[in-house]
């Protein structure tokens, strides 16, 4: 009997220890990121729900699993769009800018020209 035929079969089953342990690290991860996701959805909506403090900082930390009552969401969805509209910038006021010439038209830089 050759030797071959058992370290293949070692191998085979060692490499299918490997994978199984891969993807079963992939999934533990990919849990403990669901979980914490669902624990600062919860912690959002407590935010959410109550009033800010008068003089503080509001903190609230992650506890559990819950996801937001719809309006909870809502509420959420439209604070975090109001943060993300850009405020449009001032115009720069001039004392010229009220100013209009007898046509009508703006004021230039440039004296009239003179008549030939």
């Amino acid at each position: 009997m050759t030797t071959i035929l058992p370290r293949i079969r070692l191998y085979l089953v060692a490499g299918a220890a490997l994978v199984f342990l891969g993807g079963l690290l992939v999934a533990t991860g990919r849990w403990n990121r669901a979980a914490t996701d669902r624990a600062f959805v919860d912690a959002a909506a407590l935010a959410a729900s109550n009033p800010p403090p008068v003089g503080g900082v509001r903190y609230w930390a992650p506890t559990g699993n819950g996801v937001p009552a719809p309006i909870l969401r809502v509420r959420i969805e439209a604070a975090e769009r109001l943060r993300q509209i850009p405020a449009l910038p001032a115009l720069p006021q001039t004392p010229r800018s009220s100013q209009t010439t007898q046509t009508g038209s703006p004021p230039t830089d440039k004296p009239p020209a003179a008549p030939k």
